[in-house]
């Protein structure tokens, strides 16, 4: 089979492609009946479900016996899910992250694939349409943004003069609050809604930490990967357990060093 490294070009070539296909012509131009809710308060579009229909089998073909893991098919199926516990290699796809901000014409999204297998992801791409910027790692070969390595800098020392994407919405409702307060210590706090861009955001230096609550794979399979390439680190700040994409325990906490993260935890978590 192609490794993981060899797929990188490939796999960005067509996450471009495809992009320019499904996703940018039906920005700011859907219509009411392109939009549903899947879920309460979870929408999807006609874009969403063009994007991994046309990925789905074009990344298939790119390696033989892989299978595929998209974030509608699961919606349509929970049982896909299941396809990350077994030994084929496994496409993760989140065709477009970042939907509800898509359907409002908000510039706050994109799209997200990583290549799992056994339960480990072995690379990872993040791809912004509207800019161009592609994020792309292969485990043990570092971090790349349009073609360039990339290392995460090193943060400020102080939490304060640190600038947060906290995305706190799904934790439980005191704690939700209780979150919100202290967001307010840092010098931003300001989640983009799309995982897809709060990775981004990071890996281009434009904020230093990242929190979530739900840890779906198709939302951090990726974004992990290419942060710990980078020098990064991300783990639960309520268990302390690495990320596994396979993994259902909740919460995220991503920063750029893991010295970082720990005094993170503690302001926040009291770890």
């Amino acid at each position: 089979m192609n490794t993981p490294a060899a797929l990188l070009r490939p796999v960005a070539d067509l996450l471009r492609e495809t992009a320019a296909r499904e996703l940018v012509p039906r920005f700011r131009n859907l219509s009411a009946d392109d939009i549903r809710e899947k879920a309460p308060n979870d929408l999807v579009t006609a874009a969403d479900l063009a994007m991994e229909a046309a990925l789905t089998p074009a990344l298939e073909a790119l390696l033989p016996g892989s299978t595929t893991v998209g974030e509608e098919a699961v919606a349509a199926d929970p049982s896909v899910r299941e396809r990350l516990q077994g030994d084929e290699w496994v496409w993760v796809i989140d065709p477009l992250d970042g939907t509800a901000n898509f359907a409002r014409g908000h510039e706050a999204f994109g799209s997200i694939l990583a290549l799992v297998h056994r339960g480990e992801t072995y690379a990872g791409w993040i791809h912004d349409p509207l800019t161009g910027v592609m994020a792309v790692a292969a485990k043990g070969q570092g971090t790349q943004v349009n073609g360039a390595l990339v290392r995460l800098p090193e943060p400020p020392s102080d939490l304060a003069d640190q600038h947060a994407a906290l995305s706190v919405r799904f934790f439980p409702g005191e704690e939700r609050k209780r979150l919100g307060q202290l967001a307010k210590r840092f010098a931003s706090q300001s989640p983009c809604y799309s995982a897809a861009q709060d990775y981004l955001r990071l890996l281009q230096g434009d904020s230093h930490l990242a929190l979530f609550y739900r840890t779906l794979p198709w939302d951090h399979a990726a974004g992990v990967l290419l942060v710990e390439e980078a020098g990064g680190y991300a783990a639960s700040p309520l268990s302390g357990k690495a990320y596994s994409p396979a993994g259902t325990d909740p919460g995220l906490l991503i920063a750029v060093r893991e010295a970082q993260w720990q005094m993170a935890r503690g302001m926040l978590f009291g770890d």
